[in-house]
C-alpha cells in the first residue's frame, strides 16, 4: 500500500514542475522585456507605420517611450500628430499624450491585437449632421475625402476593449449658435460581448459640479441608427446649463434658477422613442411662443413621453 506522504510528495513535485514550466519562461520574457522595451524609442518609425496600417490614418509621433508594468509592456507617446494621408501639411489633430498597453484576454478572444489606451489633453469639436448624426469637425474633411478610411479608423478605435480620455475638452458647434464647451471631460469606453458602453464625466463653464452620462448600444455602436440604444444624463446644478439654452429655437426663452434633473432616452434604433425626465426642486422661467411666460418653483416629479411618428405623447 502506498504511503499517504509519498502520494503527497509526488503531487507537490508535480505541481512544482508545472509551475516551473509556466513561470520560468514567463520570467525570462518579462526580464528580457524590461531590458529591451526602453530601446523602443529607436523604433519610432516602425510603430508609426503599424499605427498607420491599423487606423488607416497617417500617424506621426513626437516622442515615444517604453516601460514595463506588471506583465504588460506600456508605451507612452507624446505629441501624436494625425494626418490625412491624401493631404500633406497641417495635421488634422495633435494629441498631447497617449499611454497604451495590450489587453491579453481581449486579444486572444478576438484573435487580433487589442489595446487599453489612455489619452490626455485632447480637444475636439462636435457638430450635428443633417441626417441626425454627429461628426467630429477635425475629421470632417477626411470623412468627405475618404469616408471608408474614416469609418475604418473609427471602427478600429471603438473595437478596443478599454479607451479612457482624461482632462480633455469637447466643444459643441451648432450652426448659427454660440460654441459650447465641456471641460475636464473624462470618457471611458467598454466593449462587452453583446453591447457597447460609453461613460462620461464633465464640468460646465465655471461650475465645480461634476456631470455624468452613460450611453449603452446593444451591438455595433456605428449601427446605432438600426440598433437599440439607451442614454442617461445626470443634470446637476441647473443654472450651470444656462448657456446651453442658446441651442433652443430663438423664439423660446428660458431661465434656469435652481434644481437638479435626470434624463433617460431610449430607442429601438435611430431617433429616441421614449424620454423620461425626473425633476428635483427645479425652479425655472419659460417663454413659450403664443402662450406667454411661465414661472415655476420647487418642481418635483417624473415625466415620461413617447414618440409616435413625428409627434410626442405624454
Amino acid at each position: 500500500m502506498t504511503h499517504p506522504v509519498s502520494r503527497l510528495d509526488r503531487f507537490l513535485h508535480g505541481m512544482l514542475w508545472v509551475l516551473a514550466v509556466v513561470f520560468i519562461p514567463l520570467a525570462i520574457v518579462v526580464g528580457v522585456g524590461r531590458e529591451l522595451l526602453p530601446l523602443v524609442s529607436g523604433q519610432k518609425a516602425a510603430v508609426e507605420q503599424l499605427l498607420t496600417d491599423r487606423t488607416g490614418l497617417q500617424i506621426r509621433l513626437g516622442e515615444l517611450q517604453g516601460d514595463w508594468h506588471g506583465l504588460s509592456p506600456v508605451l507612452r507617446a507624446g505629441q501624436v500628430a494625425i494626418h490625412d494621408a491624401r493631404q500633406s501639411g497641417k495635421p488634422l489633430l495633435v494629441v498631447p499624450s497617449v499611454t497604451t498597453e495590450p489587453d491579453w484576454w481581449a486579444s486572444l478572444r478576438d484573435l487580433s491585437p487589442r489595446l487599453r489606451t489612455t489619452i490626455n489633453g485632447l480637444a475636439l469639436t462636435l457638430a450635428p449632421k443633417s441626417d441626425g448624426g454627429v461628426e467630429v469637425v477635425e475629421f470632417s474633411g477626411l470623412g468627405r475625402s475618404d469616408p471608408e478610411k474614416a469609418r475604418r479608423a473609427l471602427r478600429w478605435l471603438l473595437a478596443q476593449p478599454g479607451l479612457t480620455l482624461l482632462d480633455n475638452q469637447l466643444r459643441w458647434q451648432a450652426p448659427g449658435r454660440p460654441v459650447q464647451a465641456l471641460r475636464d471631460v473624462r470618457l471611458q469606453q467598454f466593449n462587452g460581448d453583446d453591447d457597447y458602453r460609453l461613460q462620461a464625466e464633465f464640468r460646465l463653464g465655471d461650475s465645480a459640479v461634476l456631470q455624468r452620462a452613460l450611453i449603452v448600444v446593444a451591438g455595433d455602436p456605428l449601427a446605432w441608427q438600426k440598433t437599440p440604444w439607451q442614454a442617461y444624463l445626470q443634470i446637476q446644478d441647473l443654472p450651470a446649463w444656462q448657456p446651453w439654452l442658446s441651442l433652443l429655437p430663438q423664439s423660446w426663452s428660458a431661465r434656469l434658477n435652481q434644481g437638479d434633473a435626470k434624463l433617460w432616452l431610449a430607442s429601438e434604433g435611430g431617433r429616441p422613442s421614449t424620454m423620461t425626465l425626473a425633476l428635483a426642486d427645479v425652479g425655472l422661467g419659460l417663454q413659450v411662443p403664443e402662450r406667454g411666460r411661465y414661472e415655476a418653483r420647487g418642481l418635483r416629479g417624473v415625466f415620461s413621453v413617447q414618440r409616435r411618428g413625428d409627434t410626442w405623447h405624454v
